[in-house]
């Protein structure tokens, strides 16, 4: 904390001498000579001028990380919404494969059930023919 005191008093020094107003108190920036007879008023002015610096710093840090978070949040839920997507495909996809599928297997059967007739057609043809 030192550092910061000797870091503001330097500040001060370098601005010019601020007069005090009637009725105000507490002026914020004394040059070291007219600090004189302050009773320490220059310290608290210190301390309290390096509170609001942290404490704003704490806020512009968790803005920051609530930014971030929400970045990660929104990213996320691209991410989401492109994997719903593509399961929608998916699941279109592997119904109309099914489908095929179902068709195929019933063109089959009547290829087969065709075939058989054909044999047996041919079967009785050769029954019939005295020729062969």
């Amino acid at each position: 904390m030192g550092y910061f005191v000797g870091y503001f008093s330097a500040a001060r020094a370098a601005l010019p001498l601020v007069e005090r107003s009637a009725g105000v108190s507490g002026c914020a920036f004394r040059s070291e000579s007219a600090g004189e007879g302050t009773g320490g008023k220059e310290e608290d002015v210190d301390t309290w001028l390096i509170v609001v610096i942290v404490i704003a710093a704490l806020v512009v840090v968790a803005l920051a990380l609530w930014a971030a978070s929400r970045g990660r949040e929104r990213r996320l839920e691209q991410h989401r919404a492109e994997a719903g997507e593509h399961r929608r495909e998916a699941d279109a996809r592997a119904r109309a494969a099914e489908e095929r599928e179902v068709a195929a297997r019933d063109e089959l059967e009547r290829a087969e059930r065709e075939r058989s007739l054909a044999e047996g057609h041919a079967r009785r043809a050769d029954e019939i023919d005295p020729d062969t």
